[in-house]
């Protein structure tokens, strides 16, 4: 694999700028001047051009056109990131864009980079909507330079099952990278300098741990109500699960949202395996729950008398089929158990398990990551290894705890050592062609 570069508008003050930072940048400056900023813009080119490591080296557009010649030991992309997703971009911004660089790009055949990979978002069907939806009008090469002819590589965040096969007119293709899973972790980050410093502390809590009688089996922290998060809460309430066996946390009311979720998903099919959601079961999706200590922002988990947590991911799925071949979103919720020293089973997509393995994460010994397509299968998978662990004698929970300890460290290291620029060099070389596949 070769090495690359990603070329962007301007690198200055420390950091790169993007197409959209430069277009957006007296708005990005009024914002901060009022304390704000213009979120899912500037995260993944901080951590990328952040990261020490040499497999992306990024540079400006005005100085690779000032070149005699074109680098040929790298490959070259121009990147920019899309700010919330897709869906909010148009064609129109193209035009905005220098066609003395769409020129350069075009005559040179750099592919673009449209990195959307901070946010859910159905990034092949928002592509198709952005490039193919528009072909006729980008076909009007005076106008958009012949930026139909070029390469576009689609960064989402999302591991989906389902793909739209519509033909395609310009070259697309599709990877995914999860931006809130490394976000924080770059070099020089408040994240990165803490776990640096904290790293021997951490790693001794986990491993001086002594299973008792008021440890708890599990712990799970929620905020935003979604639809795997009310499951499992009803699930391990109605399965007698949580007084004395495990904690959670709801910090927003989740009824209403249960209620629409339920008829946007057609979970009136599963009636026969859903018997735990009843009305007194949903009714009490609106009572708050906070756990002691509990967590606030991306920062280690509280230091708690538990086993494992149960890490309910992001999980949105657009309509039924979404829910029966979950999708799977990686975010900073795992990513928060891995660096906090915490054994941990993931609930809310069933490629997440395949994900953190494919970046060298592995997993523990009696929580083997969920593989089940059906989100209910996967709830019942997840419930199973609760009630087993939970069933065990201290004794029997001792030695599994024990046969974590290797794994707590080795997932800590991991992730403070992984070479991110590798891994998202390596997504673009992955890529999947987008459109029919013959």
């Amino acid at each position: 694999m070769k090495k690359a570069i990603f070329l962007v508008d301007d690198i200055k003050n420390g950091g790169v700028v993007t197409f959209f930072e430069s277009l957006y940048s007296k708005l990005i400056a009024k914002l901060k001047t009022e304390g704000s900023y213009l979120m899912w813009l500037h995260e993944i080119g901080k951590l990328l051009y952040n990261h020490p490591s040499d497999f992306i080296t990024f540079m400006s557009v005005k100085d690779i056109m000032c070149l005699d010649s074109m680098p040929n030991d790298r490959d070259i992309f121009y990147f920019i990131s899309c700010r919330h997703n897709l869906d909010l971009m148009s064609i129109d911004h193209f035009l905005a864009m220098d066609p003395t660089v769409l020129d350069f790009l075009v005559q040179h055949n750099i592919p673009i980079i449209l990195d959307t990979s901070m946010e859910i978002v159905n990034h092949d069907v928002g592509s198709y909507r952005l490039l193919d939806g528009n072909y006729h009008f980008l076909s009007n090469d005076k106008w958009f330079r012949g930026i139909r002819n070029l390469k576009f590589y689609i960064v989402g965040s999302t591991q989906r099952v389902s793909l739209d096969r519509r033909q395609r007119n310009i070259q697309t293709l599709l990877t995914v990278f999860p931006g809130p899973f490394f976000q924080y972790n770059y070099k020089g980050s408040e994240l990165n300098n803490r776990l640096t410093k904290d790293k021997t502390q951490i790693l001794n809590n986990a491993f001086n741990k002594v299973i008792n009688n008021s440890t708890l089996t599990w712990q799970a922290y929620s905020s935003n109500p979604r639809i795997n998060r009310s499951l499992f809460q009803m699930k391990v309430e109605h399965e007698n699960l949580v007084d004395g066996v495990g904690v959670y946390s709801r910090l927003m009311p989740g009824t209403d949202q249960y209620i629409a979720d339920s008829i946007k998903l057609e979970l009136y099919k599963e009636a026969d395996r859903m018997t735990f959601a009843n009305s007194k079961q949903i009714k009490q999706l609106d009572t708050i729950k906070i756990i002691d200590n509990s967590v606030g922002g991306v920062t280690e988990l509280a230091d708690s008398n538990f086993l494992f947590s149960v890490v309910l991911e992001t999980f949105c799925p657009e309509d039924r089929n979404e829910f029966v071949n979950s999708i799977s979103f990686l975010t900073e919720k795992t990513a928060m158990a891995i660096f906090s020293g915490v054994p941990f089973i993931p609930l809310g997509g069933h490629k997440i398990g395949t994900m953190l393995k494919s970046y060298g994460f592995k997993e523990y010994p009696g929580l083997e990551f969920p593989t089940q397509p059906r989100f209910l299968d996967e709830l019942d998978y997840v419930v199973e290894k609760i009630r087993t662990i939970n069933s065990m004698t201290l004794k029997q929970k001792q030695e599994l705890y024990e046969s974590w300890k290797p794994i707590i460290e080795h997932n800590f290291n991991r992730y403070m050592s992984i070479d991110i620029k590798k891994v998202y060099l390596e997504t673009l070389h992955k890529s999947l062609i987008a459109g029919p596949q013959w």
